[in-house]
């Protein structure tokens, strides 16, 4: 098998497409591995000039195989998020450039284009330890290994707000009124992948706008700024905007911000954040409408949204695919579930591109969670442990991950808003 560095070797040349011949390189242990060298460069020197120490091996054929800037900007940044930890313990050279702000945004660069995402799971029980995650494009595969919350959270207080670039937000409500009637409202920026989180700070200024819900939140990044910020909307209209780099709030003053019941979910595309709003009138009629705000003026503009009034909608998400802004809808009426999509047009205009009604389940609400790349969707139960592939235009589904809660976990439930990409951003 080879030892570990050889191994990893091994597998960050293999299938890059260059001009390799194959060899044997002979480990410590005296077992050998497979690798591809250019022709032209012979092992036996390689070997004896590093006196078969696998790291020097490593770095030696390494110089003799790719240039540094093929490696270091075409290679590294390619690699899955998971991968890049190993190679930081090549060398020094390695580790300092894997740490700047130019790699990790190069390799976000490259994890936004194939725009493969991950789907949060967590425990039902009271204290939530773990989490697990399902592969939103290969599901078949299964849930992921038990990774353990580096934070504490109530499973029944803990709702997903926002997500970006790999970044996930968090709300826990802290309410309990068997201890005291105070609420407070915490935040937490997280990145699932590394295990790094920040509790975002409760400015003295606005630390009564934390005891009352937020009416709405949304994760951006300013590019200007070079810096992520949250927009967050209280039910009494104030508006504030958490900066990371600063790690202070600052309230704004709301330009045309529309006065609604609830805002729900939030999509990003173009540096403008898009939320759907919910009102009811005295006479109990729902009504929605897109609420359009733009990061760099700050300013928000109320879009029509589709004809939703005569709906039984049970979950919304807004969700971008190929730049464009669609509005996913599901209904469950009796055991049948209904499943429809609109595509925005500009900013007044709305298509509805699909709709399937199928029979998911006799029990249990099923939501869509991700459209996959064959353009099906992935569906998800609540607390009910199924995960359906649905075929819009063909109108047929079928499961393809079902899972057994433990004595220990119990049930697992699909976090809404819960999906996310694997990336190395940091929150320092």
């Amino acid at each position: 098998m080879g030892c570990a560095s050889c191994r990893a070797w091994a597998r960050l040349w293999a299938g890059n497409g260059f001009p390799w011949s194959r060899g044997l390189v002979r480990c410590p242990n005296g077992s050998r591995i497979p690798l591809r060298l250019r022709s032209g460069v012979c092992l036996s020197a390689v070997q004896k000039k590093t006196s078969f120490n696998p790291r020097i091996l490593l770095m030696t054929t390494m110089e003799n195989i790719v240039p540094n800037d093929t490696l270091f900007y075409h290679i590294l940044p390619s690699l899955p998020a998971k991968s890049l930890g190993r190679f930081k313990c090549v060398c020094k050279q390695w580790r300092s450039f894997l740490a700047t702000p130019m790699f990790t945004k190069m390799h976000l660069h490259h994890v936004n284009t194939q725009n493969h995402h991950k789907q949060l799971i967590v425990s039902t029980i009271k204290l939530c330890k773990y989490f697990r995650t399902i592969d939103c494009e290969t599901p078949e595969v299964g849930l992921s290994a038990y990774c353990s919350l580096p934070f504490e959270a109530n499973h029944n207080q803990m709702k997903i707000i926002s997500s970006l670039n790999g970044l996930v937000c968090i709300q826990i409500d802290s309410f309990d009124p068997r201890i005291s009637m105070d609420r407070y409202l915490n935040l937490i920026l997280w990145n699932p992948l590394t295990g790094d989180y920040k509790r975002l700070p409760k400015d003295n200024s606005y630390v009564n706008d934390f005891r009352i819900p937020a009416r709405g939140y949304g994760l951006y990044y300013s590019c200007c700024d070079d810096d992520y910020k949250l927009l967050r909307l209280t039910i009494y209209k104030n508006v504030f905007i958490y900066s990371l780099k600063s790690d202070t709030w600052r309230k704004v003053e709301p330009r045309r911000c529309p006065l609604s019941l609830y805002w729900m979910s939030s999509c990003l595309l173009n540096e403008n954040l898009y939320f759907l709003e919910l009102s009811i009138n005295n006479m109990n009629v729902r009504s929605y409408s897109i609420i359009r705000f733009d990061t760099n003026t700050e300013k928000f503009t109320e879009i029509a949204a589709p004809s939703l009034q005569h709906v039984d909608i049970c979950c919304f998400s807004l969700t971008v695919l190929s730049g464009c802004v669609y509005l996913c809808a599901s209904s469950k009426v009796s055991s049948w579930d209904k499943l429809a999509l609109w595509k925005m047009d500009g900013d007044r205009e709305w298509t509805k591109v699909v709709s399937c009604c199928g029979r998911l389940s006799k029990r249990g609400f099923y939501q869509p969670l991700h459209v996959m790349k064959n353009g099906n969707w992935l569906v998800g139960s609540r607390r009910k442990g199924c995960f359906y592939e649905v075929n819009l235009e063909m109108k047929t589904t079928k499961e393809v991950c079902a899972y057994t809660p433990t004595p220990t976990d119990g049930p697992m439930d699909v976090l809404g808003g819960g999906k996310f990409v694997e990336t190395i951003v940091s929150l320092n």
